[in-house]
């Protein structure tokens, strides 16, 4: 099995119930001190009523769709005076409501949903907030009956009747995990697929007071120190005209003992094997991209990289969105408004001074659009980037690097299978599907301010579809799961020492400067700490099962190697 390499992991299940169902009810952690983007929005109520002076449904959802560029007092202004004190108290230390964007406009329940964007400088939270109590102005077209545009006549004929109260309840412990499933299906006379789009809050309610004791009873027979976690991951494995079905999802914990790390039978670690034409190959490919990069205490030129802090200001006080600490820009690029690159070509390590520049007229901001604004740089450190000769000798590093490196991680996934499979071991999906529910709704949220459906979005980065991505996710979040289960045992056992000394810490630098065509520099301007640490406890977690399945010797070619380096 090959471990799947993503830049970044977000979720995607894509018919999901927004709820949980507990065993028990866990205590909520303490909230840590201080006051950030994320602190604010925790205690931002979630649902709030409309202004009575403006609670037309059409006439919101147009003014959110054309915002002005007072956004947080445009905002304010379609919320009653409480929930207005609420927002204002809590948006404090600088914080603002920086973007509104429309997500959804329920007629049914008479409900606008909107993402506020949160933020002070690069510290930045998304929340959704509900609009509620709308008024939704009757549909009187082709002479229509005004009484079927008025939710309160529909929503009621739906609470009436008295859907979702017969189920039957299914438990099984699932054979290729180590979870258990609660299915929970309705039959076409309680369900219909007519109402699919008004059955939530009677779902919800129907799990809520009738299903979760019923599943609790189930599983009352189970010792609840055994679940991985208190709460179900909770799915839909059928929406059909005749049957409605949701599935919870119970892991159970998967126990290791030190014995089981014995007599693991013989796995090789994969040789490698650079040959003169991959090398050949190579060096015609990236001949004209292989660049140097060193720090100096010259003056910038054009095509540098520099490290700067940034201060904005327009007529002398700081506006929302310029001001930026460590940000690595490379001078030429063109990335940033006119004139702004320019200004610091001549400048030195060390230097704090002023520019003047002018955002572009059809700038996005309004306030700043055709505005003469001042920054203050300061400037940290100054890199030059060099075409530089690839030799023979550097495209074979570069390969034996690359190789090793795909081979650590295959070698890794295919020792935790064989050592979960000799000791007949399963391990629970829930908490990763749980992380792929979580994440899906930032991905979402982030689609949805981009004016981008999920599909959309996910094809942008590179997907096919949203369920490619979803695979990709689960297959990875999966390895990462089990992985992160072994390698906590043998570190809680003191059996692998996963501390990263400075020495070893220097060797894994040269290692990425080497595969990215970096300077060292670079490596520890880009990589952090907590991913040299995911590398190093990867390298130890490989050397010991190398150990216990009789490939020491294969893989202490590639240790010394890499310590030559």
């Amino acid at each position: 099995m090959k471990k799947s390499k993503l830049l970044w992991m977000l979720s995607v299940p894509v018919l999901l119930i927004g709820t949980a169902t507990a065993i028990a009810c866990a205590q909520p952690n303490n909230p840590e001190p201080g006051v950030n983007a994320k602190t604010i929005v925790d205690k931002l109520p979630k649902e709030v009523r409309s202004n009575d002076s403006n609670k037309d449904l059409d006439k919101l959802k147009e003014t959110l769709q054309n915002l002005n560029a007072d956004i947080e007092t445009s905002f304010l202004n379609l919320l009653d005076e409480s929930n207005k004190r609420s927002f204002e108290d809590e948006l404090k230390d600088g914080y603002k409501i920086s973007k509104v964007t429309l997500a959804s406009a329920d007629t049914t329940n008479r409900t606008l949903v909107v993402y506020l964007n949160i933020n002070k400088g690069e510290d930045s939270q998304t929340a959704t907030i509900k609009v509620v109590d709308l008024e939704q102005k009757p549909a009187q077209e082709n002479g229509s009956d005004p009484s079927k545009g008025n939710p309160e006549t529909k929503t009621g004929d739906v609470k009436n009747k008295a859907i979702l109260t017969k189920s039957t309840i299914s438990k099984e412990k699932l054979e290729h995990s180590n979870d258990i499933r609660i299915t929970v299906s309705y039959k076409e006379d309680d369900w219909t697929s007519k109402q699919e789009s008004e059955w939530t809050d009677q779902l919800l309610e129907s799990i809520n007071k009738k299903i979760a004791p019923e599943i609790n009873a189930l599983l009352s027979k189970e010792n609840p120190a055994d679940f991985v976690n208190n709460v179900a991951f909770s799915y839909f494995p059928s929406i059909k005209k005749e049957e409605l079905k949701i599935g919870f999802l119970y892991g159970l914990k998967t126990n290791l003992t030190e014995d089981m790390f014995e007599n693991l039978g013989e796995l090789k670690f994969p040789e490698v094997k650079i040959t003169d034409e991959q090398v050949a190959t190579e060096k015609t490919k990236n001949k004209d991209t292989y660049i140097l990069s060193n720090e100096t205490d010259e003056a910038v030129k054009n095509g540098d990289t520099v490290i700067i802090d940034f201060l904005g200001k327009l007529d002398g006080v700081a506006f929302n969105g310029g001001t930026a600490t460590n940000q690595t820009i490379i001078i030429g690029s063109g990335k940033l408004i006119p004139g702004f690159e320019e200004q610091i070509i001549g400048r030195k390590k060390g230097e704090t001074f002023d520019i003047k520049v002018t955002f572009p007229a059809d700038y996005q901001a309004e306030n700043l659009k055709g505005k003469e604004t001042v920054f203050t740089i300061t400037l940290h450190k100054v890199i030059t980037n060099k075409k530089a000769e690839y030799t023979d000798e550097i495209v074979k590093k570069h390969l034996t690097i690359t190789t090793y490196t795909n081979n650590l991680d295959n070698y890794i996934a295919d020792s935790i299978e064989a050592f979960l499979k000799k000791n007949n071991l399963k391990v629970a999906t829930s908490e990763v599907h749980r992380i792929v529910n979580r994440e899906i709704s930032q991905m979402t949220s982030v689609a949805t301010q981009n004016r981008m459906t999920l599909e959309q979005f996910v094809i942008a980065q590179g997907f096919a579809s949203v369920e490619q991505y979803r695979n990709i996710a689960l297959q990875q979040l999966l390895y990462d799961y089990k992985k992160s289960l072994i390698s906590s045992f043998l570190k809680q056992k003191n059996i692998i020492n996963f501390t990263l000394s400075e020495e070893n810490k220097n060797y894994l630098i040269k290692q990425l400067a080497i595969l990215n065509n970096w300077s060292e520099l670079d490596v520890r301007n880009k990589i952090n700490v907590q991913t040299l640490n995911a590398i190093y406890q990867d390298q130890k977690l490989a050397e010991f099962f190398a150990k216990k399945q009789n490939s020491e010797a294969e893989f202490k070619i590639y240790s010394d190697f890499l310590n030559t380096l």
